[in-house]
């Protein structure tokens, strides 16, 4: 059957349309992955994939601008046993507000909670501290809680900044006894390997 000029052009409008709409559904559907693949699905808090995200955005940052930042990190020693989802999601809401509206805030585990503060080096990362401890101690941790432990690593030289290796050194420094750590890396010396 052939089609007529008319009805030739009438086909391939409705078939442009349909592949318009199609491709708007494979956008609306891009966009749910994203927000969904940085969101933790319990908590509704961004979770390690946009701290990632975060921090790669600082490295950028420190290489073309040389602005230092810092990696704060938050643990709540046996939070994760007592904790209900709206008391992690209570946290996370206290350690956002107590730091900067340029800071991300994310979740690291069921009691630890991660920052990527910009344009902060090691002063400014105990200044931080301070006001979050300020904010933690006034009444905002619920019953049960233990009191929170901190650490916080400065980058201010550009290097080989590997996201796995930083987040895994706030781990490690979550886990110790000591309740505030303040260490400032050098990324030529500290980021490419082991302490």
């Amino acid at each position: 059957m052939e089609l007529s000029p008319k009805e030739a052009a009438k086909r391939i409008e409705h078939l442009e349309a349909l592949l318009a709409h199609r491709d708007a559904e494979v956008a609306e559907l891009r966009l749910s992955l994203e927000v969904f693949s940085s969101i933790d699905t319990r908590t509704g808090l961004p979770n390690l994939n946009a701290v990632v995200d975060a921090l790669l955005a600082a490295v950028d940052v420190l290489r073309r601008h040389g602005e230092a930042f810092s990696v704060i990190g938050v643990r709540f020693p046996k939070l994760s046993e007592a904790a209900t989802v709206e008391s992690v999601r209570h946290l996370g809401a206290v350690v956002e507000a107590a730091l900067r509206e340029i800071d991300r805030v994310g979740i690291l585990s069921p009691e630890s909670f991660i920052a990527i503060a910009r344009d902060c080096d090691d002063t400014g990362a105990a200044a931080l501290i301070e006001r979050l401890g300020s904010a933690l101690g006034a009444g905002q941790v619920p019953e049960g809680v233990e009191t929170p432990m901190y650490s916080s690593m400065s980058m201010e030289k550009s290097g080989e900044i590997r996201p796995d290796i930083v987040i895994d050194r706030v781990r490690r420094s979550l886990d110790r006894e000591t309740p505030i750590q303040v260490v400032r890396l050098d990324p030529a010396i500290d980021v490419e390997g082991d302490e």
